[in-house]
Protein backbone atom coordinates (compact mmCIF):
# COMPACT_ATOMS: atom_id res chain seq x y z
CA UNK A 1 0.00 0.00 0.00
CA UNK A 2 1.59 3.74 -0.69
CA UNK A 3 2.44 5.48 1.99
CA UNK A 4 -0.43 8.30 1.46
CA UNK A 5 -3.23 5.86 1.10
CA UNK A 6 -1.74 3.99 4.34
CA UNK A 7 -1.85 7.36 6.04
CA UNK A 8 -5.43 7.70 4.98
CA UNK A 9 -6.22 4.61 5.99
CA UNK A 10 -5.09 4.51 9.15
CA UNK A 11 -6.25 8.23 9.95
CA UNK A 12 -10.28 6.57 8.84
CA UNK A 13 -9.56 3.70 11.16
CA UNK A 14 -8.34 6.14 13.85
CA UNK A 15 -11.77 7.86 13.15
CA UNK A 16 -13.90 4.90 13.39
CA UNK A 17 -12.25 4.05 16.84
CA UNK A 18 -12.94 7.40 18.16
CA UNK A 19 -16.02 7.80 17.02
CA UNK A 20 -16.68 4.71 18.62
CA UNK A 21 -15.08 5.27 22.31
CA UNK A 22 -17.50 8.64 22.42
CA UNK A 23 -19.62 8.47 25.78
CA UNK A 24 -22.79 8.57 25.26
CA UNK A 25 -24.62 12.19 25.84
CA UNK A 26 -28.11 12.07 24.81
CA UNK A 27 -30.25 11.71 27.58
CA UNK A 28 -33.60 9.89 27.83
CA UNK A 29 -36.51 11.75 26.55
CA UNK A 30 -39.73 11.16 28.94
CA UNK A 31 -43.32 11.79 27.78
CA UNK A 32 -46.13 12.08 30.63
CA UNK A 33 -48.99 10.45 29.35
CA UNK A 34 -51.14 10.62 33.09
CA UNK A 35 -51.72 12.54 35.08
CA UNK A 36 -52.51 15.58 33.39
CA UNK A 37 -51.81 18.70 34.79
CA UNK A 38 -53.17 20.25 37.36
CA UNK A 39 -55.24 16.81 38.43
CA UNK A 40 -57.15 16.89 41.39
CA UNK A 41 -56.24 14.57 44.59
CA UNK A 42 -57.29 13.84 48.09
CA UNK A 43 -54.50 12.52 50.71
CA UNK A 44 -55.75 8.70 50.55
CA UNK A 45 -55.86 8.56 46.65
CA UNK A 46 -53.44 6.23 44.66
CA UNK A 47 -52.28 8.40 41.72
CA UNK A 48 -52.37 6.50 38.10
CA UNK A 49 -48.89 7.39 36.64
CA UNK A 50 -48.09 6.59 32.77
CA UNK A 51 -45.09 7.67 30.75
CA UNK A 52 -43.09 6.79 27.83
CA UNK A 53 -39.15 6.67 28.33
CA UNK A 54 -36.90 6.29 24.87
CA UNK A 55 -33.17 6.91 24.86
CA UNK A 56 -30.98 6.12 21.91
CA UNK A 57 -28.60 3.66 23.72
CA UNK A 58 -31.14 2.03 26.62
CA UNK A 59 -32.72 3.23 29.61
CA UNK A 60 -31.86 1.84 32.94
CA UNK A 61 -33.71 3.41 35.44
CA UNK A 62 -36.51 5.27 36.43
CA UNK A 63 -37.84 6.58 39.04
CA UNK A 64 -40.90 8.48 40.19
CA UNK A 65 -41.05 10.61 43.34
CA UNK A 66 -43.71 13.37 44.77
CA UNK A 67 -42.45 16.81 45.08
CA UNK A 68 -43.83 19.82 46.98
CA UNK A 69 -43.67 23.38 45.90
CA UNK A 70 -40.01 23.82 47.44
CA UNK A 71 -38.61 20.95 45.13
CA UNK A 72 -39.14 18.36 49.03
CA UNK A 73 -39.26 14.66 48.03
CA UNK A 74 -42.80 13.36 50.19
CA UNK A 75 -42.98 9.75 50.37
CA UNK A 76 -40.70 7.57 48.90
CA UNK A 77 -39.26 6.54 45.55
CA UNK A 78 -40.71 4.30 43.31
CA UNK A 79 -37.96 2.51 41.05
CA UNK A 80 -38.17 0.63 37.94
CA UNK A 81 -35.44 -1.03 36.23
CA UNK A 82 -34.86 -1.59 32.36
CA UNK A 83 -32.13 -2.31 29.40
CA UNK A 84 -34.71 -1.72 26.56
CA UNK A 85 -34.56 1.45 24.47
CA UNK A 86 -38.29 2.67 24.75
CA UNK A 87 -40.84 1.79 26.93
CA UNK A 88 -44.17 1.97 29.24
CA UNK A 89 -43.91 2.47 33.17
CA UNK A 90 -47.54 2.97 34.22
CA UNK A 91 -48.18 2.25 38.09
CA UNK A 92 -50.35 3.88 41.25
CA UNK A 93 -48.34 6.34 43.60
CA UNK A 94 -49.99 6.68 47.10
CA UNK A 95 -50.83 9.40 48.85
CA UNK A 96 -50.24 8.29 52.32
CA UNK A 97 -49.09 11.45 54.28
CA UNK A 98 -52.20 12.74 56.04
CA UNK A 99 -50.56 15.44 57.13
CA UNK A 100 -50.11 17.01 54.07
CA UNK A 101 -51.83 20.77 53.55
CA UNK A 102 -53.82 21.43 50.71
CA UNK A 103 -52.04 23.01 47.52
CA UNK A 104 -50.11 22.40 44.80
CA UNK A 105 -47.46 19.64 44.13
CA UNK A 106 -45.79 17.87 41.42
CA UNK A 107 -45.31 14.16 40.42
CA UNK A 108 -41.81 13.82 38.61
CA UNK A 109 -40.51 11.16 36.73
CA UNK A 110 -36.59 10.55 36.41
CA UNK A 111 -34.86 8.43 33.87
CA UNK A 112 -31.27 7.38 33.40
CA UNK A 113 -29.27 5.74 31.02
CA UNK A 114 -26.02 5.25 33.15
CA UNK A 115 -24.70 8.24 31.62
CA UNK A 116 -27.16 10.81 31.75
CA UNK A 117 -29.94 11.82 33.90
CA UNK A 118 -33.17 14.13 33.31
CA UNK A 119 -36.30 14.27 35.29
CA UNK A 120 -39.59 15.88 34.46
CA UNK A 121 -42.68 16.96 36.33
CA UNK A 122 -46.37 17.07 35.99
CA UNK A 123 -47.99 20.02 38.47
CA UNK A 124 -51.01 18.18 40.93
CA UNK A 125 -52.92 19.69 43.38
CA UNK A 126 -53.70 17.58 46.58
CA UNK A 127 -56.73 18.38 49.07
CA UNK A 128 -55.32 18.07 52.53
CA UNK A 129 -57.32 16.03 55.41
CA UNK A 130 -59.38 18.60 57.46
CA UNK A 131 -58.07 17.89 61.45
CA UNK A 132 -59.79 18.83 63.79
CA UNK A 133 -58.09 18.64 67.40
CA UNK A 134 -59.98 16.30 70.08
CA UNK A 135 -57.37 16.70 72.64
CA UNK A 136 -54.05 15.04 74.51
CA UNK A 137 -53.30 12.43 75.69
CA UNK A 138 -51.16 11.69 78.79
CA UNK A 139 -49.00 8.85 79.42
CA UNK A 140 -48.03 7.66 83.00
CA UNK A 141 -46.21 5.16 84.58
CA UNK A 142 -48.48 4.60 87.34
CA UNK A 143 -46.09 1.96 88.80
CA UNK A 144 -43.99 -0.78 88.44
CA UNK A 145 -46.49 -3.05 86.25
CA UNK A 146 -49.07 -0.46 85.33
CA UNK A 147 -49.33 2.67 82.30
CA UNK A 148 -52.34 4.84 82.68
CA UNK A 149 -52.98 7.01 79.80
CA UNK A 150 -55.09 9.95 80.57
CA UNK A 151 -57.32 11.77 77.63
CA UNK A 152 -57.28 15.89 78.35
CA UNK A 153 -60.15 17.47 75.92
CA UNK A 154 -60.88 20.70 74.29
CA UNK A 155 -61.70 22.19 77.47
CA UNK A 156 -58.60 21.00 79.25
CA UNK A 157 -60.85 18.26 81.69
CA UNK A 158 -58.75 15.15 82.34
CA UNK A 159 -59.86 11.77 82.32
CA UNK A 160 -58.35 8.00 82.75
CA UNK A 161 -59.01 6.59 79.34
CA UNK A 162 -57.31 3.39 79.65
CA UNK A 163 -55.12 1.21 81.72
CA UNK A 164 -52.21 -1.32 80.17
CA UNK A 165 -50.33 -3.72 81.94
CA UNK A 166 -47.02 -3.21 81.16
CA UNK A 167 -44.35 -0.68 82.44
CA UNK A 168 -43.77 1.81 80.07
CA UNK A 169 -40.80 2.11 77.38
CA UNK A 170 -42.48 4.51 74.92
CA UNK A 171 -45.22 5.06 72.28
CA UNK A 172 -46.39 6.47 68.39
CA UNK A 173 -49.30 6.58 67.18
CA UNK A 174 -50.40 6.14 63.74
CA UNK A 175 -52.93 8.58 63.09
CA UNK A 176 -54.07 6.96 59.19
CA UNK A 177 -54.44 3.52 61.02
CA UNK A 178 -56.08 4.97 64.43
CA UNK A 179 -53.31 3.26 66.35
CA UNK A 180 -51.80 3.65 69.77
CA UNK A 181 -48.46 1.23 69.70
CA UNK A 182 -47.41 0.57 73.29
CA UNK A 183 -43.90 -0.98 74.37
CA UNK A 184 -42.72 -1.95 77.84
CA UNK A 185 -39.29 -1.82 79.18
CA UNK A 186 -39.45 -5.31 81.10
CA UNK A 187 -42.88 -6.29 81.95
CA UNK A 188 -45.67 -7.01 79.31
CA UNK A 189 -46.42 -6.98 75.43
CA UNK A 190 -45.79 -4.83 72.73
CA UNK A 191 -49.54 -3.83 71.88
CA UNK A 192 -51.17 -1.91 68.61
CA UNK A 193 -54.46 -0.08 70.72
CA UNK A 194 -57.44 0.85 68.60
CA UNK A 195 -57.97 4.51 69.49
CA UNK A 196 -61.49 4.09 68.86
CA UNK A 197 -62.34 1.11 70.97
CA UNK A 198 -59.36 1.11 73.42
CA UNK A 199 -58.65 -2.26 72.37
CA UNK A 200 -55.62 -4.08 71.29
CA UNK A 201 -55.57 -4.92 67.71
CA UNK A 202 -53.09 -7.13 68.12
CA UNK A 203 -50.23 -7.67 70.10
CA UNK A 204 -46.55 -8.82 69.78
CA UNK A 205 -45.77 -11.55 73.12
CA UNK A 206 -42.32 -13.07 74.24
CA UNK A 207 -40.16 -10.46 72.68
CA UNK A 208 -38.97 -9.23 76.16
CA UNK A 209 -38.55 -12.33 78.28
CA UNK A 210 -34.85 -11.63 79.08
CA UNK A 211 -33.49 -10.21 82.10
CA UNK A 212 -32.50 -7.23 79.86
CA UNK A 213 -34.66 -4.20 78.95
CA UNK A 214 -35.62 -5.82 75.73
CA UNK A 215 -37.06 -2.66 73.47
CA UNK A 216 -33.83 -0.32 72.73
CA UNK A 217 -35.34 2.49 70.34
CA UNK A 218 -39.06 3.20 68.88
CA UNK A 219 -39.15 5.06 65.82
CA UNK A 220 -43.09 5.34 63.27
CA UNK A 221 -41.66 5.72 59.84
CA UNK A 222 -44.21 5.88 56.69
CA UNK A 223 -46.55 3.85 58.61
CA UNK A 224 -44.20 1.38 59.65
CA UNK A 225 -42.48 0.47 62.95
CA UNK A 226 -39.17 0.50 63.47
CA UNK A 227 -37.90 -1.65 66.65
CA UNK A 228 -34.63 -2.01 67.46
CA UNK A 229 -34.32 -4.38 70.58
CA UNK A 230 -31.39 -5.77 72.88
CA UNK A 231 -30.18 -8.37 70.90
CA UNK A 232 -28.84 -5.82 68.19
CA UNK A 233 -31.82 -6.22 65.51
CA UNK A 234 -33.96 -4.26 63.18
CA UNK A 235 -37.29 -5.39 62.92
CA UNK A 236 -40.21 -3.30 60.57
CA UNK A 237 -43.78 -3.97 61.35
CA UNK A 238 -46.56 -2.88 59.26
CA UNK A 239 -50.04 -1.71 61.19
CA UNK A 240 -51.31 -5.05 61.42
CA UNK A 241 -48.57 -6.49 63.17
CA UNK A 242 -46.92 -8.38 60.09
CA UNK A 243 -42.47 -8.72 59.98
CA UNK A 244 -41.46 -6.97 56.61
CA UNK A 245 -38.03 -6.91 57.48
CA UNK A 246 -35.73 -8.36 60.00
CA UNK A 247 -32.53 -6.80 59.86
CA UNK A 248 -29.71 -7.61 62.09
CA UNK A 249 -26.98 -4.62 62.87
CA UNK A 250 -23.65 -5.28 64.06
CA UNK A 251 -23.18 -8.16 67.00
CA UNK A 252 -22.83 -6.20 70.65
CA UNK A 253 -24.59 -3.17 69.36
CA UNK A 254 -28.18 -1.99 70.25
CA UNK A 255 -30.19 -0.01 66.93
CA UNK A 256 -31.15 2.91 69.39
CA UNK A 257 -32.58 5.40 67.05
CA UNK A 258 -33.44 4.85 63.25
CA UNK A 259 -34.23 7.68 60.55
CA UNK A 260 -35.16 6.57 56.80
CA UNK A 261 -35.00 9.41 54.51
CA UNK A 262 -34.58 9.60 50.32
CA UNK A 263 -33.69 6.10 49.81
CA UNK A 264 -30.79 5.93 52.90
CA UNK A 265 -31.61 4.56 56.44
CA UNK A 266 -29.43 5.83 59.49
CA UNK A 267 -29.14 3.57 62.00
CA UNK A 268 -28.19 5.18 65.81
CA UNK A 269 -26.66 2.29 67.49
CA UNK A 270 -24.56 2.37 71.12
CA UNK A 271 -22.52 -0.78 72.29
CA UNK A 272 -24.19 -2.70 75.22
CA UNK A 273 -21.25 -2.22 77.02
CA UNK A 274 -21.55 0.95 79.44
CA UNK A 275 -19.82 3.74 78.55
CA UNK A 276 -19.04 2.20 75.95
CA UNK A 277 -18.59 3.50 71.55
CA UNK A 278 -21.86 4.85 70.12
CA UNK A 279 -21.77 5.44 66.43
CA UNK A 280 -23.82 6.24 63.37
CA UNK A 281 -23.96 3.70 60.45
CA UNK A 282 -25.97 4.64 56.70
CA UNK A 283 -27.21 1.91 54.41
CA UNK A 284 -28.61 2.43 51.15
CA UNK A 285 -32.15 0.54 49.73
CA UNK A 286 -30.74 -2.48 50.27
CA UNK A 287 -29.00 -2.08 53.40
CA UNK A 288 -25.22 -2.58 52.67
CA UNK A 289 -23.20 -0.56 54.64
CA UNK A 290 -22.22 3.08 53.00
CA UNK A 291 -20.66 4.63 56.25
CA UNK A 292 -19.66 3.97 59.57
CA UNK A 293 -18.93 7.25 61.56
CA UNK A 294 -18.25 6.99 65.36
CA UNK A 295 -20.44 9.67 67.04
CA UNK A 296 -19.73 9.13 70.84
CA UNK A 297 -22.34 11.39 71.73
CA UNK A 298 -25.75 11.13 73.14
CA UNK A 299 -28.45 11.92 70.20
CA UNK A 300 -31.58 13.10 71.46
CA UNK A 301 -32.91 13.63 67.82
CA UNK A 302 -32.09 13.96 64.17
CA UNK A 303 -34.18 15.47 61.01
CA UNK A 304 -33.54 15.34 57.24
CA UNK A 305 -32.36 19.36 55.92
CA UNK A 306 -31.70 18.70 52.39
CA UNK A 307 -31.21 15.73 50.20
CA UNK A 308 -27.22 15.07 51.30
CA UNK A 309 -27.32 16.34 55.07
CA UNK A 310 -28.90 15.41 57.99
CA UNK A 311 -29.15 18.00 61.08
CA UNK A 312 -28.16 16.63 64.63
CA UNK A 313 -29.41 17.49 68.37
CA UNK A 314 -27.54 15.62 70.86
CA UNK A 315 -25.43 16.18 74.11
CA UNK A 316 -21.44 16.59 75.23
CA UNK A 317 -19.91 17.46 78.11
CA UNK A 318 -20.03 20.98 77.46
CA UNK A 319 -23.89 20.77 77.13
CA UNK A 320 -26.18 20.60 73.70
CA UNK A 321 -24.90 20.50 70.40
CA UNK A 322 -26.14 20.71 66.40
CA UNK A 323 -24.88 20.08 63.71
CA UNK A 324 -25.26 18.75 60.41
CA UNK A 325 -24.07 15.53 58.91
CA UNK A 326 -23.08 15.33 55.21
CA UNK A 327 -23.34 11.46 55.23
CA UNK A 328 -21.94 10.40 51.95
CA UNK A 329 -18.34 12.04 53.06
CA UNK A 330 -19.25 11.59 56.98
CA UNK A 331 -18.41 14.76 57.50
CA UNK A 332 -20.28 16.13 60.53
CA UNK A 333 -20.15 20.05 61.19
CA UNK A 334 -21.30 21.94 64.47
CA UNK A 335 -23.03 24.72 63.51
CA UNK A 336 -24.67 25.68 67.03
CA UNK A 337 -23.85 25.07 70.87
CA UNK A 338 -25.02 26.21 74.11
CA UNK A 339 -23.36 24.73 77.62
CA UNK A 340 -26.25 26.32 79.75
CA UNK A 341 -28.92 23.58 78.75
CA UNK A 342 -29.34 19.85 78.46
CA UNK A 343 -31.41 18.97 76.05
CA UNK A 344 -33.93 15.74 76.99
CA UNK A 345 -36.56 16.18 73.42
CA UNK A 346 -36.76 18.22 70.30
CA UNK A 347 -40.10 18.63 68.22
CA UNK A 348 -40.07 19.66 64.73
CA UNK A 349 -42.60 22.44 64.10
CA UNK A 350 -42.07 23.69 60.75
CA UNK A 351 -39.15 23.10 58.15
CA UNK A 352 -36.66 24.90 59.91
CA UNK A 353 -38.08 25.80 63.72
CA UNK A 354 -37.94 23.53 66.10
CA UNK A 355 -38.65 23.12 70.15
CA UNK A 356 -36.06 22.17 72.38
CA UNK A 357 -37.21 20.81 75.82
CA UNK A 358 -34.16 21.06 78.44
CA UNK A 359 -33.28 20.88 82.32
CA UNK A 360 -34.65 24.22 82.65
CA UNK A 361 -36.95 24.45 80.18
CA UNK A 362 -38.40 25.35 76.50
CA UNK A 363 -36.32 26.76 74.07
CA UNK A 364 -37.52 28.32 70.10
CA UNK A 365 -34.79 27.50 67.88
CA UNK A 366 -34.68 28.81 64.47
CA UNK A 367 -31.83 26.88 61.99
CA UNK A 368 -31.96 30.23 60.03
CA UNK A 369 -30.38 31.90 62.92
CA UNK A 370 -28.26 29.02 64.69
CA UNK A 371 -26.60 30.89 67.57
CA UNK A 372 -29.90 31.81 68.95
CA UNK A 373 -31.60 30.27 71.57
CA UNK A 374 -35.41 32.08 72.70
CA UNK A 375 -36.45 30.88 76.22
CA UNK A 376 -40.07 29.97 75.31
CA UNK A 377 -41.31 28.37 78.78
CA UNK A 378 -39.15 28.42 82.16
CA UNK A 379 -39.41 25.05 83.94
CA UNK A 380 -36.94 22.09 85.04
CA UNK A 381 -36.48 19.18 82.97
CA UNK A 382 -39.11 19.50 80.02
CA UNK A 383 -38.46 15.72 78.66
CA UNK A 384 -41.75 15.57 76.77
CA UNK A 385 -43.14 18.10 74.14
CA UNK A 386 -45.64 17.96 70.79
CA UNK A 387 -47.05 20.86 68.65
CA UNK A 388 -50.60 20.80 68.00
CA UNK A 389 -50.47 21.61 64.42
CA UNK A 390 -54.47 22.29 63.96
CA UNK A 391 -54.25 25.49 67.02
CA UNK A 392 -50.47 26.38 67.45
CA UNK A 393 -50.41 25.12 70.76
CA UNK A 394 -47.74 23.34 72.52
CA UNK A 395 -47.79 20.36 75.50
CA UNK A 396 -45.06 19.84 77.59
CA UNK A 397 -44.42 17.86 80.49
CA UNK A 398 -42.53 18.37 83.47
CA UNK A 399 -42.56 15.59 86.06
CA UNK A 400 -46.08 15.30 86.79
CA UNK A 401 -47.14 18.56 85.64
CA UNK A 402 -48.24 19.38 82.05
CA UNK A 403 -48.09 22.85 80.32
CA UNK A 404 -50.37 23.78 77.10
CA UNK A 405 -49.18 26.74 75.82
CA UNK A 406 -49.24 29.02 72.49
CA UNK A 407 -46.91 29.89 69.80
CA UNK A 408 -45.12 33.02 69.68
CA UNK A 409 -45.60 34.09 72.68
CA UNK A 410 -45.68 31.13 75.27
CA UNK A 411 -47.94 32.18 77.05
CA UNK A 412 -49.84 29.25 79.32
CA UNK A 413 -52.72 28.57 78.78
CA UNK A 414 -53.83 25.45 80.82
CA UNK A 415 -51.82 23.45 83.60
CA UNK A 416 -52.22 20.40 84.70
CA UNK A 417 -51.00 18.35 87.93
CA UNK A 418 -51.00 14.06 87.71
CA UNK A 419 -49.70 11.79 90.17
CA UNK A 420 -47.43 10.54 88.98
CA UNK A 421 -44.46 11.59 85.94
CA UNK A 422 -45.70 11.93 82.45
CA UNK A 423 -43.58 9.67 80.37
CA UNK A 424 -45.16 10.54 76.90
CA UNK A 425 -47.30 13.43 75.22
CA UNK A 426 -49.73 12.96 72.02
CA UNK A 427 -51.74 15.34 70.49
CA UNK A 428 -54.98 13.38 70.09
CA UNK A 429 -56.59 14.16 66.04
CA UNK A 430 -59.22 13.10 64.10
CA UNK A 431 -57.64 12.39 60.72
CA UNK A 432 -59.18 9.41 59.20
CA UNK A 433 -62.55 10.48 58.58
CA UNK A 434 -61.65 11.57 54.97
CA UNK A 435 -59.29 8.98 54.02
CA UNK A 436 -60.44 6.84 51.54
Amino acid sequence: MKPKYFTLYISFLLLIVSSCQKEDTFPPIITIIAPSENSHFEVGDSIYFHFHVSDNVQVSTISVVLLDEQNRMLGKYKHFYSHENSLEISDYYPIVDTTLSSGIYYLKCIASDGNNVVGKSVKIKINGIPQKSLGLFAIIQASSHQTDIYQVDTNFVSSLWAQYDIDFFDARIDYLYQQLYLFPKSYGNMSAINLQTQSANWTISRLNQNSEEWFQGIELIDHQLYVGDYNSNLTIYNHSGVITTLFPALPNYTVKKMLVYNGITFLYEAHKGIGQQKKITVYNLGMNLIQNIIFDYDLVAWFPRDENNITLFYNTDEGLQIANLYYFLSGITVIASNDNYVLLAVEKISEKTFLLGTDKGVLYYDLNSPSTFSVVLAKENVKNIDYNEVTSQVAASSGNELFIFSLPDGTISESLLFSDEIQKLFWNYNKSTAIK
